[in-house]
């Protein structure tokens, strides 16, 4: 399976209705060793453009400018890094991600088994849930702790919105740990 052959299943799924453009690309492939999964694909971003973390007129959204600014910390653009999300919707209502979730999670596990990525950064407390199969009742438990998805290694950050107190700060020195490991 490719992820063009994937993402076309994604465009022809209608298991929840919420697919609202099936235009745009479920997963964006760089060429460094990082591979960052999300929760939902922001309605202004990958919805509109076609591309992650950007708009329809090509500038880069929030949570991507704070991310940006995360990986310049390690020499990497957005342009380097891989990226995909748990639920490959646009959800309106956040309450309904865990239900979604679980009918993309196929689609989900494709792409981390055709994933070259060694390295996999969990945006936030659902996708490090989804990803390592668990329920997290405080998150900074997690933030920037080293976990095992096969033969990757998972570490959980703070998820980059703007409107999370610890998009940038809380992701710091997560970020500059990285250095650790062979990132290109």
């Amino acid at each position: 399976m490719t992820y063009e052959e994937i993402d076309n299943m994604v465009k022809k799924c209608r298991k929840c209705g919420m697919l609202l453009k099936p235009r745009f690309y479920t997963f964006k492939q760089g060429e460094s060793n990082i591979l960052i999964i999300g929760e939902s694909p922001a309605k202004d971003c990958w919805i509109e453009s076609g591309k992650a973390f950007y708009n329809d007129k090509g500038t880069l959204q929030g949570t991507g400018r704070i991310l940006s600014r995360l990986l310049e910390l390690i020499g990497l653009t957005i342009e380097d890094i891989s990226f995909t999300e748990c639920c490959k919707c646009h959800l309106d209502n956040i309450t309904t991600l865990s239900e979604f979730t679980a009918n993309c999670r196929p689609f989900l596990i494709s792409q981390l088994e055709l994933s070259k990525q060694e390295i996999i950064l969990t945006m936030g407390k659902f996708a490090t849930q989804q990803i390592l199969g668990i329920e997290i009742k405080r998150f900074k438990d997690y933030a920037g702790k080293e976990f095992k998805y096969g033969n990757k290694i998972v570490i959980p950050i703070y998820h980059c919105s703007p409107i999370n107190p610890l998009g940038y700060s809380g992701n710091v020195e997560i970020f500059k740990s990285l250095t650790k490991y062979n990132l290109r």
